[in-house]
């Protein structure tokens, strides 16, 4: 691949099972929370490649963008609605 071009597939999911699975059997390249490899990085089995790469990525690169969704028409619960807020507030 050149420099800078993007990947030509992506997957996104939330199903951790599913996307290691997918990962351990497939030559598939896992991007995501570093907390989600935390058994792993202690049992061996997928393996955080952040370390390895050089030049090393910016922080900003290896940020994953997330979003807050919710059913259109449809009204927060009070405490959906705090959290929304508290997130709203960070970022």
């Amino acid at each position: 691949m050149k420099q800078n071009q993007a990947l030509p597939v992506e997957l996104s999911c939330d199903n951790l099972s599913l996307l290691r699975d997918l990962t351990l059997c497939s030559d598939n390249i896992l991007f995501t929370w570093s907390s989600w490899l935390d058994h792993d990085d202690r049992n061996g089995g997928l393996v955080n490649l952040g370390s390895l790469l050089h030049p090393e990525l910016s922080p900003s690169d290896m940020c994953i963008e997330c979003a807050i969704v919710q059913l259109a028409g449809r009204t927060l619960s009070p405490p959906a609605q705090r959290l929304v807020d508290l997130i709203l507030a960070q970022a």
